[in-house]
């Protein structure tokens, strides 16, 4: 599920119009180049200690706008070049929409080097969020896309090391608001860099924004700061899209590096919601810019949230979360009411978090269960056939959960043989478990005595149909393996037509399978539903019945009196 948030009113955030030369008198780029290989330099986006970065325009066949990273003149050095050309092949590699694309690199005509990368118009996240006033369920939707991104870079062995507002941008594509993760100066390689980046960090030398840096970003050597680094980075943006400030606001002071790390690694993380309450004078304005009161936002950053942002920020790294996916899909289990893995667990909370995403069907559950307490006679029978049809449910659930694992272990297995793994048995390791799979779906077609004891038919007209496709799949599957087994060093090899076949096959009779146990709890479902339609008319029936029993016995006394 997407979780970009659409804005329709982007112009109030001030997005870049289409801008012409005309737009950029000559004076603003004083001491800049007016072209840079075949692209004309429109405007300055920012300059650096090592270089500057141009908004630039492409004519001819292919005309477009692009930024474009410079070197500056005279800072050539070894380092820098090294770095420089880290940061190229790192955004190269990746290809993610919520990162900023490289285009092609070069070198100007007195040898200075550049790369040219997509051109992003847009506002630091903060900035688009409180200017738009995204409420605290839209901000969260968009931090999750941006832990996307920072979960592809580290796919692709790159650590972002700078991940801050002003390097993530958001901007409309079509229509839809989109972060974007720019800048990837610091980034540093995670399987190994080139002999050429080796030393580039000195002893004592800090790279990134301190206010971002994690601690061992700050005290450690370059070699010892891994994918949680960035982690940490997302913890503080988290928090300052929750509450409209940073943790910790790090300043040096004169004891130099070695006083702020250590003030770093002491420092505590306060609660969002804590640190909130505290800003007494300002929390007024922070709510509004998210659309609702201070009581409603220390409601919604209480609690579950709180978790997941000192969860992030912890000052150990073994402590934080594994990785960026982690955090992402503890947001999302935030937004989705479910459990988050950051908060210790207990049954009460499970409780709350269930009852919070299904209110209403739980206060039906129990007046159901009110009414089916009085229930008469007819009802405890009704219930009695429905606890027998779940079991048998259950049963074949079981059954088709088994299935599913033998295939993935065969599928697994033969992988591993086809690959050359002298060392398994296909014969016995794979097609066994395949036929073994057959005969689990034939049980459950036509019953009778397994692991799980005995084991009904099944009734459901469409589930049996179902079964029966998949019984007919399992068996052109182990064909189709047996083929490829045969054909292992043509067509059956890995890339091979018949290894894009077999993988197809194999997604498609898990995808089936898993439709199958849909099928079955769905009709458990139904049963349950007739089943407590019928303890409620059973009830209104003995309700009535009470009720004209009162009634009668009461015209019975008045006539007697």
């Amino acid at each position: 599920m997407s979780h970009f948030v659409k804005i329709a009113r982007f112009a109030e955030f001030g997005s870049p119009r289409a801008r012409t030369q005309q737009d950029f008198p000559l004076p603003t780029l004083a001491g800049h180049p007016k072209e840079i290989g075949p692209y004309e330099v429109l405007d300055v986006l920012g300059t650096g200690g090592v270089g500057a970065v141009y908004l630039a325009e492409q004519d001819g066949a292919l005309s477009r706008r692009v930024a474009i990273k410079l070197v500056k003149l005279g800072m050539d050095t070894r380092e820098i070049l090294a770095r420089f050309n880290l940061e190229s092949q790192s955004m190269a590699l990746m290809n993610h929409p919520n990162i900023a694309k490289v285009f092609e690199s070069g070198e100007t005509s007195s040898g200075r080097p550049y790369f040219v990368m997509e051109y992003v118009p847009g506002a630091p996240i903060t900035d688009y969020c409180d200017v738009q006033r995204l409420d605290i369920a839209e901000r969260l939707q968009l931090f999750v896309t941006v832990c996307r991104g920072v979960q592809h870079a580290h796919q692709k062995g790159v650590i972002h090391r700078d991940l801050k507002p002003s390097n993530i941008l958001v901007t409309l594509r079509d229509g839809v608001a989109t972060p974007v993760i720019i800048d990837f100066g610091l980034a540093k390689a995670i399987r190994g860099e080139p002999a050429s980046m080796a030393g580039l960090t000195q002893q004592g030398q800090m790279l990134g924004t301190p206010q971002y840096m994690s601690p061992e970003q700050i005290e450690s050597s370059d070699t010892e700061v891994d994918t949680r680094a960035d982690i940490y980075a997302l913890g503080v943006l988290l928090y300052e899209l929750l509450i409209g400030v940073r943790p910790h606001e790090r300043k040096f002071t004169q004891d130099g590096r070695l006083g702020f790390a250590k003030s770093a690694r002491e420092e505590e993380s306060s609660k969002p919601s804590t640190r909130l309450d505290e800003l007494e004078s300002e929390i007024a304005a922070i709510a509004e810019k998210r659309r609702t009161d201070r009581e409603s936002l220390l409601k919604q950053v209480r609690g579950d949230l709180d978790w997941i942002a000192l969860k992030a920020l912890e000052k150990d790294p073994e402590r934080r979360y594994v990785t960026v996916s982690e955090l992402a899909s503890d947001v999302e289990r935030f937004l989705r009411k479910e459990p988050v893995l950051a908060r210790p667990s207990s049954s009460g909370y499970r409780l709350e978090r269930f009852f919070a995403r299904h209110r209403t069907e739980v206060i039906v559950a129990i007046l159901l269960v009110l009414a089916m307490v009085t229930g008469s006679t007819v009802s405890t029978v009704l219930h009695l056939q429905a606890g027998t049809s779940r079991s048998e449910t259950e049963v074949v659930i079981r059954v088709c959960e088994s299935m599913q694992k033998e295939i993935a272990n065969a599928h697994l297995w033969f992988e591993e043989a086809i690959s050359g793994d002298e060392t398994l048995d296909v014969e016995d390791d794979v097609y066994r478990l395949l036929r073994r799979s057959m005969d689990s779906v034939e049980l459950a077609l036509l019953g009778g005595e397994s692991p799980f004891g005995q084991v009904l038919p099944v009734h459901s007209k469409s589930a049996a149909a179902d079964l029966r496709t998949l019984r007919s799949e399992l068996m052109s599957y182990l064909r189709l393996t047996e083929e490829r087994w045969k054909n292992k060093d043509t067509s059956g090899k890995p890339g091979g037509p018949l290894d894009h076949k077999y993988d197809a096959a194999y997604i498609e009779l898990l995808e089936l399978s898993n439709g199958v146990v849909d099928e079955l709890q769905m009709r458990s479902v139904e049963d349950w539903e007739r089943s407590a339609r019928a303890g409620i008319l059973a009830n209104l029936l003995t309700l009535v019945s009470v009720v004209v029993g009162l009634v009668t016995g009461l015209r019975s006394l008045s006539k007697r009196a």
